[in-house]
Parts: structure tokens; sequence; C-alpha cells
């Protein structure tokens, strides 16, 4: 093949692949909703971290989970979102053929309830770890501003946001009940539990809630994920 001007393009882009290269620094395992009928976990994860002089004083990872209302018929258009005519004309416009096959899984599950980075994992050392309550109230915060444009949760230094605001509860995670702190607010409910290294929040719009159970696994494992895979 003949290179113009010795320029060699780039391979393309392998999200799957840069994921898990990411994931091998995460020290701790990665949490998500518990298998049920109306969630299918999104293949690509979120995943932020933070360093401080070279050094890793934070990593969360985010699952997002593509919602079915009616999955006994995955056909049944109930299933599908409510959409914009934009975003609507440019999906029935477009050919997806041409993408590659993680980029037409995205743009298919547009068409579909997103509980959008849902589930976290939040891991800290114990130098930098924070209150589970400022980091349920942080990603509150940040799922309702990406999905309720305008829209605002409580600010964690307000009084109704303080630890005596957030009710108790009993949280499932690997089939054990965990001490946890639930926080509701107005557009979405938030679920927070101290796991000690890490710490799981979730946050989900209380549209979706009757849809979903608020139960939790380990979706992966530091030692199951080699270079190889």
């Amino acid at each position: 093949m003949h290179v113009p001007n010795g320029f060699v393009p780039p391979p393309p882009w392998e999200p799957e692949r840069e994921q898990r290269a990411r994931l091998a620094r995460m020290p701790l395992p990665v949490l998500g909703f518990v298998e049920q009928p109306t969630l299918e976990d999104v293949s690509l994860w979120s995943i932020e971290s933070a360093d401080v002089a070279g050094e890793r004083v934070r990593m969360a990872v985010s699952i997002s989970s593509t919602l079915w209302r009616h999955p006994d018929d995955r056909g049944d258009p109930r299933n599908l979102a409510i959409l914009d005519d934009a975003t609507a004309a440019a999906l029935e416009s477009s050919d997806d053929r041409s993408l590659p096959p993680w980029l037409r899984e995205a743009r298919q599950r547009i068409r579909l309830p997103l509980l959008w980075e849902a589930v976290r994992t939040t891991w800290m050392p114990a130098e930098h770890r924070r209150p589970i309550r400022d980091t349920l109230v942080e990603h509150l915060q940040h799922v309702v501003r990406d999905r309720v444009p305008g829209a605002h949760e409580p600010r964690q230094d307000r009084p109704d946001v303080a630890a005596a605001g957030l009710s108790a509860v009993e949280v499932e995670v690997d089939g054990r009940l965990l001490p946890g702190r639930r926080l509701d607010g107005e557009h979405a409910i938030g679920i927070g539990v101290d796991l000690g290294e890490a710490q799981l929040t979730v946050a989900v719009l209380r549209e979706h809630l009757s849809f979903v159970r608020l139960a939790f696994a380990t979706r992966w494992r530091p030692q199951t994920i080699s270079d190889d895979a």
C-alpha cells in the first residue's frame, strides 16, 4: 500500500482494550446492579482517576445500564425512550453499517432509557478518604446534572444533606445486607455504602425506580482481566 509522504494512519480506536488497561490500575472489585430482567449493563464503563505528585489518590468506575421496561418483549415500543425530533431524525437518516461494533451499539442504545453511570465504585487511599456522604452527594449531583437539564440536587454543605438528614438503610451487596445511607433528592435517589477501602454509591432517577431492584453484585475483580484478555 502506498502511503503518501510517509504518513501512517493510526490504528482504529479499541475502547474495550483501553478499558482493560485502565481497569488494571483499579485495586478493588467493581460493583454493579445484580442481574435482573429489566437491566442490561453497558459494555463500556466510565473510569475516572486523579493523581497528586505522581501518586494515585482516587479511582472511580461507574457502570451504566440500559433499561427494558417490558423485558418479556424487547420489541415492545413501550421500551423506547422519548427522543427529541432532531435526535430521532438523525438516527433514522444515518447508516450504521460502516461504524465499528462498539459505536453501533452506542447508537442503538440511544433509543432506550439509560441508567447513566448509576452504580459507582470509588477507591481512595486512607489518607485521602472522604465521608460516604460527600461521595454520595457528588455522584447524585453528577447524574442529575447530566440527565435532568437545568435541575440541581442539594449541595452537601446544606443542612438537609447533613449526616443526620440521610436515612439509614440496609443494602444488599454480593448477597449480604450491609448498613448504608439513602438520600432522597427531588429528581433522584442516592444510596451509599462504605465498604472500607471502597465506597459504593448509586444514583437512580425517580422515574426509573419502579423497574429496578436496588441490590448489587461484583461485576469485575482485579485478577479476572489480564493484558492478554
